[in-house]
């Protein structure tokens, strides 16, 4: 597992590394068009608060992408069999909010690109919007398809971190850590598709939420656990609750789809009227459960 951990790492840096000089060449249009609003003011292509709706937080994650980079590239100077991922996924994972807040942003940001394209300066606008960058070889790239790069980093790091955790063993100081990373990084992206889906706009690609919600787990004929379980395009997930009023939740276990195998049976199991007469009772209590959620989210807004 060390030689597909250090491959991950080396992978993880090289990505890093190009989504950085992206990110670079979307500062540069942005400087582009704020000189153009000092030398034209008026009649300048665009305006000042329409630059700040399409790049909007741009520079933050520009200057927070510079530094994951930095810190991996040190960190594969000396990697070995104890070297951790922890240290760079926490940065990833702090800088979470400001992707939720970059993506919620997204669709407002390109509609507003669009229409100015189809505006009378629509071809000089159009002239400024092709990009190469030299560090990646990559020519003639539109900055519509750049603006998307951060919101496909949300899902390109939760696949990343999820090849980590599969090749990290249970036992090594990485492994706890990086579990729960991963209940966080899968709570924003629930949380950015539910809101997505209630404005009626773009949900985050790759991985999208299927459905979700809370469960009962038969763990013995005699004990049953809550727990909250995620569909996804790519797997099954289950988490268990651990503090309901924050909604805070640790992974228990995940599986990838291509991993399951669905049997059908021929015959239905009797349910024991016991196991009915618990089953009601622990819908019951989620019911209630979720009651409680709600009046306290209500409380805090208050």
């Amino acid at each position: 597992m060390y030689s597909k951990r250090h491959y991950l790492a080396k992978n993880l840096l090289e990505t890093e590394q190009k989504y950085f000089h992206q990110l670079r060449a979307l500062e540069r249009v942005n400087s582009s068009f704020r000189q153009n609003i000092k030398a034209y003011k008026s009649k300048s292509l665009i305006k000042e608060n329409e630059c700040q709706i399409i790049f909007f937080r741009i520079p933050d994650l520009t200057r927070n992408q510079n530094e994951i980079v930095k810190k991996l590239t040190l960190k594969l100077r000396d990697w070995s069999t104890d070297s951790t991922f922890t240290d760079i996924i926490w940065l990833i994972k702090e800088n979470l909010k400001l992707y939720e807040e970059y993506i919620n942003n997204y669709t407002r940001a390109r509609m507003l690109l669009d229409h100015l394209i189809k505006t009378k300066q629509g071809d000089r606008l159009a002239d400024l919007l092709k990009v190469s960058i030299t560090e990646t070889r990559e020519k003639d790239i539109m900055v519509q398809d750049l603006l998307y790069k951060p919101v496909d980093r949300m899902t390109h790091h939760i696949s990343v971190l999820d090849d980590i955790i599969r090749h990290t063993p249970s036992t090594h100081n990485d492994y706890d850590k990086l579990r729960s990373y991963q209940s966080e990084f899968w709570r924003v992206l629930a949380t950015v598709n539910k809101g997505h889906v209630s404005k009626g706009t773009r949900k985050v690609q790759e991985k999208e939420i299927i459905k979700s919600g809370y469960v009962t787990e038969e763990i013995s004929d005699t004990e049953k656990k809550l727990r909250y379980v995620i569909l996804s395009n790519e797997m099954i997930l289950c988490m268990k609750p651990t503090n309901m009023k924050k909604r805070e939740l640790d992974v228990k276990w995940f599986i990838p789809l291509n991993n399951v195998n669905v049997q059908l049976r021929e015959t239905k199991e009797q349910i024991s009227m016991a196991k009915k007469t618990r089953m009601n009772q622990l819908d019951k209590e989620i019911v209630e459960l979720n009651q409680e959620i709600s009046k306290h989210s209500s409380e805090e807004k208050d």
